[in-house]
């Protein structure tokens, strides 16, 4: 297996920015059953699907715009970053 390094600049950037329009567009990511109802949190076990937080800023009508906007992104992405302490792992 081949692997690669992310920085932790890059790996907060790519999680904010991947994960920020799953409730305002989940078609993108989630699957359809058969009858064709989208499978929201899919990949979480049933039991926990009350636990999800779809309260600000959090949750969002699908098709609407994200809870978050570029700003605040960029404002989450540049707390993530003071977080780190530097350390790297050796491969």
């Amino acid at each position: 297996m081949v692997g690669f390094e992310v920085s932790p600049e890059a790996y907060a950037e790519g999680s904010c920015r991947i994960l920020r329009p799953g409730d305002t567009h989940p078609e993108k990511w989630y699957p359809r059953d058969r009858s064709g109802a989208l499978r929201k949190f899919d990949d979480l076990p049933d039991k926990y699907h009350r636990n999800v937080d779809n309260g600000m800023p959090f949750g969002g009508r699908e098709g609407g715009n994200p809870a978050l906007n570029d700003a605040a992104v960029n404002d989450v992405i540049a707390f993530l970053n003071t977080l780190t302490d530097g350390y790297r792992q050796e491969p």
